[in-house]
């Protein structure tokens, strides 16, 4: 989800010693698997991810050359996914961070790689995966203490190296299997592996950063941002003449099987692709793409192993009066050019999308980030964008979505494909199969039939409002009324959003639905503009008059009394010109709780920096500032047990530092918050801390750890959810209609629906050391 714009770290090498030393250390027996068994295996849990598929950032994509049913693609929001069956379905899985690269063994159909905080091997056709670099023997810790909780593998060095290695490139050789890897650092290296990366040896020091990898007959051909190379007989051998020193992007492409034939090179520089083939004596001369009409900006290109398909996509094409985005295909070598998918906003003809271009438009996707072409069925074609994934079977002549496709009652139902970010899900009181769910970028989407297939529900809702919706209220006695939170501002409340944009800057509102969330009236007078994060409603205030609650990051608390038709800010005893509360609560006692979330990711301390939390006794009309657990600046969000308003749990976020972050966890006060007792530390970073308003005694909390937690007895011990395992999560909301089930919200992977007791099974990741805290317990 670009929009929501967030790419994980990868620990970057800076010394050959050092990455000599790990692959020395790496000649540890990691016996390959000769069978595929735990793909039939049971797996952890009974997690499944609802919703209507896509609406996030999709990159890498990449086909089996053994089975083109067999498809990978990766996600900016560090999930990862796979398909058997040409994308009718996906399943995603998790490897600590977001892929930026996958490579399949072109000879054995069960081994696959991946490459993302370290560089994975699966050898059950994905199933399961396990890490071959660096060595896991020789991982010493797992660091996440930076405020986005971003994973670095942490492992010994030998004095004067600076950091692990860091992978940027790998190919397999369709010969004989050979796994080659380009690395990142002082010097740029390249090294190869011919037993599945458990083995590695020392190939060329390369002349500069590498971004793609491709072994041909005549050699391994290497392209980076810097230029095109060739390693044969340990030499390293450059193109003598190139249009430009610098390409923005680069690609590789070669003759199926690495049979003999020239390799064509493409790249990228100032929107304009040049395109040649090359061989053993070199390449011949670089010619510019003459697409047609004029002004087109192309952003990448892929080829179709025959050394004369291509395709590149591109932008603001003009032609015949109009404006066009789509995708390219030559089939002589990029002499001559078809727009094949060509696009001003209604849809292309030749284009049979799923959900997004019906509601969004199809430019909403906007330009692909990936193209891919089948090895041996050179008519298979897939896309990702912003959005989407995309597939043709007749060379790019038609599309077809492969994200989501439409249920039985015209409704959205997600392939599996899920990459949307999201932070409430809701159910209408009169009826629990009806749900909401508040997304970014996309806004709010409702369900009719218990998250079966899903709706857009956000008609009259101005598009510059509608990115994030926060928060969902209903009114307990008037079938249908309902209120949303919108802020045209995602990822509140993370302080990286407001680094570049002032909070005085962010734009939103409450809007009020009386038939169910089918449209929407805009009811949020009274105050200045700002981010509405999160709503409450008194029901003990009179119908058609109803007391509403909106925190306002970057404005204050807003209340109204008379349904939402006019707000008034209550800030009095709240700090700050501008307050970024994020949270409110309302206690069984009619007292009302408001997280203030600290305004820096640094490890800064002190008034202009930290967090706090207040506490009104009076219906907003005055705050008191709730002293935090000592050494606490971060606090999230705060539960107050329904049963006995004195009885708070406290969601914090850590304090970047160590290797694990500090003073972060869930902490537990009996009197207000005028002591706190922490009582789970097991993940630093909690995002929520939730329960079952059934048994309030059952609490939730997920964080950004790659686990959700469960405890039955307040607080007191904690058991982790069996088949959770995404990255980054929200928040835990107990299912209605299904007691001992949960719904889980996440920053990037949907929304993760399952039971609470599952048992354990097979993981996504084989690695011991790699499983998330509390795997298999």
């Amino acid at each position: 989800m670009s929009r929501a714009g967030r790419a994980v770290v990868f620990p970057m090498g800076t010394s050959r010693l050092r990455l000599f030393w790990m692959l020395s250390l790496a000649f540890v027996s990691l016996p390959l698997a000769t069978s595929c068994a735990p793909a039939a295996a049971q797996r952890a849990g009974d997690f499944a991810v609802i919703g209507p598929g896509g609406g996030g950032a999709m990159f890498h994509p990449t086909i089996s050359p053994i089975d083109p049913q067999t498809v990978l693609v990766g996600c900016d929001m560090s999930g990862s996914y796979i398909t058997h069956d040409g994308g009718l379905h996906w399943r995603m899985f998790n490897l600590l961070g977001a892929a930026r690269d996958f490579a399949f063994d072109p000879l054995d159909r069960k081994v696959m790689y991946a490459l993302t905080v370290g560089l994975w091997r699966s050898v059950d056709e994905g199933a399961t995966w396990e890490l071959v670099l660096p060595s896991p023997k020789q991982i010493v810790g797992v660091d996440d203490s930076s405020d986005d909780a971003d994973i670095n593998l942490r492992s010994p060095a030998p004095p004067g190296s600076q950091g692990p290695p860091g992978v940027a490139a790998i190919a397999v050789d369709p010969r004989d299997g050979r796994l080659w890897a380009a690395t990142e650092g002082v010097p740029e290296l390249l090294w190869s592996s011919a037993d599945h990366g458990t083995h590695w040896r020392e190939e060329k020091m390369l002349p500069a950063k590498v971004e793609r990898l491709l072994v041909a007959a005549d050699g391994v051909w290497l392209a980076g941002p810097k230029g095109f190379w060739r390693l044969s007989d340990k030499k390293i051998f450059a193109p003598s003449v190139s249009p430009t020193d610098y390409w923005s992007s680069v690609a590789l492409d070669g003759p199926d099987k690495a049979a003999a034939g020239p390799v064509t090179l493409m790249g990228v520089h100032d929107d304009v692709l040049y395109v040649v083939n090359a061989s053993k004596d070199g390449p011949t001369q670089w010619h510019k793409a003459e697409l047609p009409g004029t002004d087109a900006k192309v952003a990448l290109a892929a080829g179709g192993h025959d050394g004369k398909t291509i395709f590149a996509a591109f932008s603001d094409l003009k032609d015949a009066g109009q404006t066009w985005d789509g995708i390219a295909r030559s089939q002589d070598g990029g002499q001559t050019w078809t727009l094949v998918w060509k696009d001003s906003g209604p849809g292309a003809d030749n284009v049979q999308d799923a959900w997004i271009t019906p509601f969004l438009g199809s430019m909403w996707g906007g330009v692909p980030h990936g193209i891919a072409v089948a090895p041996g069925k050179h008519g298979t074609v897939y896309s990702t964008d912003d959005g989407r994934a995309m597939k043709s079977t007749d060379g790019g002549d038609h599309w077809e979505a492969v994200y989501s496709h439409s249920g039985p009652d015209g409704g959205a139902v997600t392939n599996g494909l899920d990459v949307l970010n999201n932070y409430v899900v809701s159910f209408d009181p009169f009826n629990p199969r009806r749900i909401f769910v508040g997304y970014t970028d996309i806004g709010l989407f409702r369900s009719e039939d218990g998250g079966e297939s899903w709706w857009a529900s956000r008609q009259g809702v101005p598009f510059a409002l509608a990115n994030t919706a926060y928060d969902v209220v209903f009114d307990p006695a008037v079938r249908n009324k309902m209120w949303v939170a919108y802020s045209d501002q995602h990822d509140l409340p993370s302080p990286r959003v407001w680094r570049n944009r002032p909070v005085t800057h962010f734009r939103g509102a409450v809007y009020l639905s009386v038939n169910g969330g089918r449209s929407w009236t805009n009811t949020f007078a009274g105050v200045p503009p700002g981010a509405v994060t999160s709503l409450v409603l008194d029901p003990k205030s009179p119908v058609g008059q109803r007391t509403l609650y909106a925190s306002v990051l970057g404005r204050g608390v807003a209340k109204s009394v008379d349904d939402g038709k006019s707000w008034k800010l209550m800030n009095q005893g709240i700090a700050d010109e501008y307050p970024r509360t994020y949270r409110i609560v309302l206690a069984p006692d009619g007292s009302l709780f408001v997280t203030v979330p600290r305004k820096t990711s640094a490890n800064l301390s002190g008034p202009d920096t930290d967090g706090q939390m207040y506490h009104s006794v009076d219906g907003a009309q005055s705050w008191h500032r709730v002293e935090l657990p000592h050494g606490v600046n971060d606090p999230y969000e705060v539960l107050v047990d329904p049963r006995d308003a004195t009885r708070l749990y406290l969601a914090a976020w850590p304090r970047p530092v160590g290797n694990k972050g500090s003073n972060g966890g869930i902490f537990l006060s009996t009197d207000s918050g005028a002591h706190w007792r922490l009582i789970f530390d097991r993940n630093q970073h909690i995002f929520s801390v939730t329960c079952n308003p059934e048994n309030p005694d059952e609490l939730y909390a997920t964080g950004y750890e790659s686990s959700a937690w469960i405890s039955s007895d307040k607080g007191e011990h904690w058991r982790r959810m069996e088949g959770y395992n995404f990255l980054w999560g929200h928040r835990v909301t107990a299912d209605p209609v299904r007691p001992g089930w949960v719904y889980i919200n996440t920053f990037g992977g949907g929304v993760w629906h399952g039971r609470t007791d599952g048992k354990a099974g097979v993981e996504d990741i084989a690695t011991p050391v790699l499983q998330p805290v509390g795997t298999g317990k």
